[in-house]
């Protein structure tokens, strides 16, 4: 006989007993107090009676709940039950304490970056809503429940822009979060809402709880609007950073390090492609060191922003680099390549001009890359500096012939 029903026999036995003694009890008071010849007495014996019916139903009641509490006790608290079941138990109550635990220590470490933090099994879809209450800042157990994919959307419709909804349905889709976790570990969707009271940008990042194996995700939303402005003016910041590291302060135009840069990329386009087409412009301001010496940096300044002035006239919208400290470089492509010609016959006009009006003058020298014999960009800025300089030495022998000429005139 199994030791559960032995125990119900003796609680049974033990009502019985208890049943009888009660009785014994009552029919000695009885016995003392009524006389039964007489009618008061004989009311008392009725009632007495009654008593003893209804003590003995109690005590059955009592026993009869006590049984069943019994039989519902777990297993880790019937002494009578094997060890090892009460170690099994004990186990599965402590794991889940752990696991309990585990959450509080995420939830600790995150609630500062997330408002709403939700732990949902994979299978089953049941999950755990942690959010941020108004009063004190802190996540606590908001709701829980199952379907927690339907529980997700059900939270962006409320949120998300209607024009979001469509790509957000998407990508939290059971099938595309599971897939996506499995080939990149993390998923991460934004969206914008504009209700009231909600505006900004916001941000879902899921990722599994432990690891894959653990069948849990755990998804934080948080909003980032505060980041996206962050981010945007660093970009700006950047972008003005970058701007100033490759513009020549004093003209406007790009710098030397912008130049490299531009060189480079056209000689690696030059290694892939055989139909690239590209010429380059030498420019070097004549007499700045004479101005500089006799009228002082700011007359020499001036004369290299007249400078910037004419060559960006005559080259306007194409790449023009301050490149040394009177020389400048134009690189010309597309519809500049083509009209290479017209725009340096152009530019020296205007360069003769300024050599009747004592303007400022400029040096120039043009080369094209030629596939057959040149390995990269740096050839072609060669050909174009020695036909620079060749342009320089004819326009010094113009004004050596002007000034005998003048000279001449006035004998």
């Amino acid at each position: 006989m199994k030791k559960k029903n032995i125990h119900v026999i003796v609680i049974i036995v033990a009502t019985i007993v208890m049943s009888i003694g009660l009785a014994l009890i009552a029919k000695d008071v009885k016995d003392a107090v009524i006389d039964m010849n007489n009618p008061q007495t004989y009311r008392l014996s009725l009632q007495y009676n009654g008593m003893i019916v209804l003590l003995v139903l109690m005590v059955v009641l009592i026993v009869s709940h006590a049984i069943k509490l019994y039989e519902h006790t777990p297993d880790m608290y019937k002494y009578d039950l094997p060890l090892a079941l009460k170690n099994e138990y004990a186990e599965k109550v402590t794991l889940q304490q752990e696991k309990n635990r585990l959450y509080a220590a995420i939830i600790q470490a995150l609630y500062s970056e997330y408002e709403i933090m939700y732990f949902a099994e994979t299978e089953t879809e049941d999950y755990l809503k942690y959010s941020v209450r108004s009063e004190d800042g802190l996540l606590w157990l908001d709701k829980h429940g199952r379907y927690f994919f339907t529980e997700i959307y059900r939270y962006l419709m409320k949120r998300a822009d209607k024009s979001d909804l469509s790509r957000l349905s998407r990508a939290i889709k059971k099938e595309n979060v599971l897939s996506e976790l499995s080939d990149k570990g993390v998923l991460t969707v934004k969206f914008t809402s504009s209700k009231v009271g909600l505006t900004g940008y916001y941000m879902i990042k899921a990722v599994y709880f432990a690891n894959k194996k653990s069948g849990h995700i755990v998804v934080g939303i948080k909003n980032i609007t505060s980041s996206i402005q962050d981010e945007n003016e660093y970009k700006e910041a950047v972008g003005q950073a970058i701007e100033m590291a490759v513009i020549d302060d004093l003209t406007g135009v790009k710098n030397r390090n912008a130049y490299v840069k531009h060189e480079n990329e056209l000689t690696v386009a030059a290694e892939n492609d055989e139909n690239i087409k590209f010429a380059i412009v030498i420019l070097d301001v004549n007499g700045l060191k004479r101005v500089n010496d006799t009228m002082g940096h700011k007359a020499g300044d001036m004369l290299l922003r007249d400078a910037a002035k004419l060559i960006c006239d005559v080259y306007k919208g194409n790449s023009i680099y301050r490149i040394g400290g009177d020389e400048f470089a134009v690189i010309l492509m597309d519809d500049a390549y083509d009209n290479r010609d017209a725009l340096l016959e152009e530019f020296r006009g205007r360069v003769t001009e300024n050599m009747d009006s004592g303007a400022v003058t400029i040096a120039s020298g043009l080369a094209v890359f030629q596939v057959e014999t040149d390995i990269g960009a740096e050839n072609v800025f060669e050909r174009a500096d020695a036909a620079m300089y060749l342009n320089k030495r004819e326009m010094k022998n113009i004004l050596v012939q002007k000034e005998e000429e003048q000279k001449a005139a006035k004998d």
